[in-house]
Formats: C-alpha cells, sequence, structure tokens
C-alpha cells in the first residue's frame, strides 16, 4: 500500500520537491514551502478521513478546487463521523506542520485507544 517511487535518502531533512497524490498533497507543497517528515502526518490524516468515509476529505471536481480546499483546510465531515475521529482527523491535519500530532500522540490520542484493541467478529 505504498509507493516509493519518490522516495529518497537524505541527509538533510527539509525537501522542496513538488511530488504525490494530488489528494494527499499537503499546504507546504501547495504554497512552495520546505517540508520534512511532517508531511507524512498529513497524509496520515488523509487516510484516516479516506478509511472512514470512503473518499478523501479534500476531493473535488477539479485540481484548482482541490488546492484551493487543501489550502484552505476546507473539511466537511460526514454527520456519522464520530466527535473523536473528527478531533483525530483535525489534529493530523493542521496546516502548520509543527502543529500536527506526532506519531506518540497519535497513539494515545481518545479514538485510536479506544479501538486499539477492538478484534472484528469473523462469520
Amino acid at each position: 500500500m505504498s509507493d516509493f517511487g519518490w522516495s529518497n535518502h537524505t541527509i538533510k531533512a527539509e525537501r522542496k520537491t513538488f511530488c504525490g497524490t494530488l489528494d494527499y498533497l499537503c499546504p507546504e507543497m501547495l504554497f512552495n514551502n520546505p517540508y520534512d517528515f511532517s508531511v507524512d502526518i498529513w497524509c496520515l490524516g488523509i487516510l484516516c478521513f479516506e478509511f472512514c468515509t470512503g473518499h478523501p476529505p479534500f476531493e473535488s471536481q477539479s485540481r484548482k478546487e482541490t488546492f484551493k480546499k487543501i489550502k484552505d483546510i476546507d473539511i466537511n465531515y460526514p454527520s456519522f463521523l464520530s466527535y473523536e475521529v473528527r478531533d483525530l482527523i483535525n489534529k493530523l491535519l493542521q496546516k502548520i506542520p509543527k502543529e500536527r500530532l506526532n506519531l506518540e500522540q497519535v497513539l494515545d490520542h481518545p479514538w485510536i485507544v479506544k479501538y486499539r484493541d477492538y478484534i472484528p467478529q469473523v462469520e
């Protein structure tokens, strides 16, 4: 479930390459700002939304509109999503990278903790 076409090993943690799947691009790429590993946290937020709803949060009819929604963090949550999962996604999809949760905080988030030991019953 990954594509390593743009993977890179570098001494410098900061990047400026504009690449990736449109729906997963983070604001710092769209604003042409340098970025680091926090783009992966952003993508985790996109994946979480997509796994819960079946579509990415900024999906639009045009590339231009998708870019605008990402830049504005314009997310419309379906009513069936719980407060807890909305809170997690909001904390992952922060415009300012330093304000995004880190992985340790993700693991301690109430929505993750609530379902950490859940084992679905298979018939």
